[in-house]
């Protein structure tokens, strides 16, 4: 199953919509001595984006809802059991990772970072059956740059794209073969 990127890269997604007019004047040309930067340098964003004084790699978009479906995360270890279940239908966003001050999904594996990789539900408009765009909540995953990466049916994705998790995907984080399948319960059941 081919999963295409959905919204472009983080970046592309944060700043759509946004004018940057006047940012790109050389430095002396606005009445400040050179060198004065009065650019944004992200810190006060980074100070608001912690957790448990953890600051966060991730930042939900604009488009970020909260699920209108149930979605449940199975996960299969070795020996084809179930280890866990994770329900997602509370929050927005899911933080998958090693960290226990952090993490919503947690992982164990030796090549599973920290902050791996974020679940999000985010409203988007799609084609629905009869032509028409339809605006409905999905929910994608990104890679938030982990070493190891992250898998959908076996195929790596690019870090810092958002790949659309359809429904009994199977998702791998780093070198850890335990499974993680994705089932979402029948529409509009929450």
């Amino acid at each position: 199953m081919s999963h295409r990127r959905e919204g472009g890269t983080v970046a592309d997604v944060q700043g759509r919509g946004q004018e940057q007019e006047g940012r790109g004047t050389r430095a002396g040309t606005s009445g400040l001595p050179l060198g004065v930067d009065f650019g944004l340098s992200g810190l006060l964003a980074q100070e608001q984006n912690k957790c448990s004084d953890v600051v966060l790699k991730f930042t939900e978009p604009p488009e970020a809802h909260l699920p209108t479906n149930k979605w449940r995360v199975y996960i299969f270890d070795r020996g084809n059991e179930i280890a866990k279940t994770y329900s997602l239908h509370d929050e927005s966003c899911y933080l998958c990772g090693t960290s226990t001050e952090v993490a919503d999904v947690l992982l164990s594996h030796p090549t599973c970072e920290e902050q791996h990789s974020v679940l999000q539900f985010r409203m988007v408009e799609k084609e629905g059956k009869d032509h028409l765009m339809v605006k409905s909540v999905r929910l994608y995953i990104l890679d938030l740059e982990s070493t190891h990466g992250t898998y959908i049916n076996g195929e790596r994705i690019k870090p810092d794209f958002y790949y659309e998790i359809l429904d009994r995907d199977m998702v791998q984080f780093g070198k850890d073969d335990r499974e993680f399948i994705f089932l979402k319960e029948p529409d509009g059941i929450v």
